[in-house]
């Protein structure tokens, strides 16, 4: 049970800025730290001390607030309404499948349901008839240039991840993670994550999953499964580490397997996106090659090309 759901103190609750990065990092620190509300809300504290401070790094004082032994040195803690607020967000992303404006509308609804008096099942009654089943209409976001908001053809992903071409391969992860953090999906992750042994792994499932909780709530349906995702690329991944013989020809076949794994899994990465773009910003740009998808193309070719020339290259002949 919450500690703070029902405690509120002063009338009227309308979340800004700051009140939302608290409820973010609170359910960041549930799904990352633990189920434990008080040290939820002390990472939570520590991380918006530090969007105070100007500081970037809020992920690591979160952590560090998780870590320490002793009670850390933080700034006043939040009211209760805030506190509440964070508690009804994570409800309703948890329980109603609710992300992004749609989530915050919902807590910010249930606290102020409480503040008119009615009980905590009563605020939860309100929260559900307001969640809207789809994201309104909105622009795409400035500046994003060539990062995540583009609608790309599916079957242009696969057929340049089914090449084998490892640059396009983190490409295609950059754009997934890049959505995540660009809609402050709740667990994001750095990109440079999917290097660290083990929980890369477990940071691209989060990223899909919530890709999918994503199109789910944009357009009512998925068409996206996140472990059969997950499957294909670590089946794909694994392939691939086998090769490396000295048989070009069974180099070549095993890649292109493992390769047509992931690229099963971009291939329906790129749909639930592009459902979930189209959806949320209708004015997203169409199916065009930017900068650095071309880019990665062109270098993925390259590092084609050299290994072939390498292996068909006769014996001492580079010598």
């Amino acid at each position: 049970m919450f500690a703070f759901r029902a405690v509120i103190q002063t009338p009227g609750f309308a979340a800004g800025p700051r009140e939302r990065v608290y409820a973010e990092w609170f359910v960041w620190a549930r799904i990352n730290i633990g189920p434990d509300p008080k040290l939820d809300h002390r990472c939570a504290q520590a991380a918006i001390d530090a969007y105070d401070r100007g500081e970037t790094a809020l992920e690591w004082a979160a952590h560090q607030a998780a870590l320490s032994t002793n009670e850390p040195a933080t700034g006043a803690p939040a009211p209760p309404n805030v506190r509440a607020y964070a508690e009804w967000y994570d409800w309703s992303g948890t329980t109603l499948g609710l992300l992004g404006e749609p989530q915050h509308h919902a807590a910010e609804t249930a606290v102020n349901a409480l503040l008119a008096g009615r009980d905590v099942n009563g605020a939860a009654a309100a929260a559900q008839q307001v969640a809207a089943p789809v994201y309104a209409a909105a622009a795409v976001p400035a500046g994003t240039g060539e990062a995540v908001y583009r609608v790309r053809d599916p079957r242009r992903i696969a057929a340049a991840l089914a090449l084998g071409n490892v640059p396009y391969f983190l490409w295609w992860l950059w754009q997934a993670y890049g959505l995540s953090r660009g809609e402050r999906f709740p667990r994001q992750h750095s990109f440079w994550t999917i290097f660290i042994p083990i929980y890369g792994w477990i940071c691209t499932y989060h990223v899909f999953d919530d890709l999918r909780r994503a199109e789910v709530a944009a357009t009512g349906s998925s068409s996206f499964s996140p472990p059969l995702s997950l499957g294909l690329v670590l089946g794909g991944t694994l392939l691939n580490r086998l090769s490396g013989s000295r048989n070009l020809v069974f180099d070549i076949v095993i890649s292109l397997v493992g390769s047509g794994l992931i690229a099963g899994a971009g291939y329906t990465w790129q749909v639930a996106a592009n459902r979930y773009i189209t959806s949320r910003y209708p004015g997203a740009p169409e199916n065009d090659v930017g900068l650095a998808e071309g880019l990665a193309i062109v270098l993925g070719m390259g590092l084609w090309a050299v290994i072939i020339f390498l292996a068909l290259a006769p014996a001492g002949s580079l010598a």
